[in-house]
């Protein structure tokens, strides 16, 4: 399975999708920043970047903008973290060049079944 980096803040994220997203034979990095992922970007590559963008403290969104600057090319997947039911958000990070936008509170059928979707494109 693919290597995944998902930068979100919140702890218990971290917690709940650890189990259920090694299980499926991920290889997991977390990070709870934007600026801490970028970082480790220039240093290891990942096939998929899942970032949350519920927290402006975090940086996610400035994450997604800094990675169209240093990777045009696309070599990795990416999905987004939203709010649930902005439709604004969403096509905003679609047009940021996310692949896929789930919503938070998290569903994991729709989480599992999205990161599968990438992971084979």
């Amino acid at each position: 399975m693919p290597s995944l980096l998902i930068v979100d803040p919140c702890a218990q994220t971290r917690l709940v999708l650890t189990p259920l997203l090694t299980e499926q034979g991920y290889q997991l990095e977390f990070l709870a920043d934007g600026k801490a992922a970028l970082a480790l970007l220039w240093e290891k590559a990942f096939e998929i970047i899942l970032v949350d963008t519920t927290d402006p403290a975090a940086g996610g969104e400035s994450l997604l903008e800094a990675l169209n600057g240093i990777d045009p090319g696309r070599s990795q997947k990416r999905a987004a973290f939203a709010r649930s039911g902005d439709a604004v958000q969403r096509e905003r990070l679609l047009g940021m060049g996310c692949d896929a936008v789930l919503e938070k509170p998290i569903n994991f059928h729709d989480l599992t079944w999205v990161l599968s979707d990438l992971a084979e494109a």
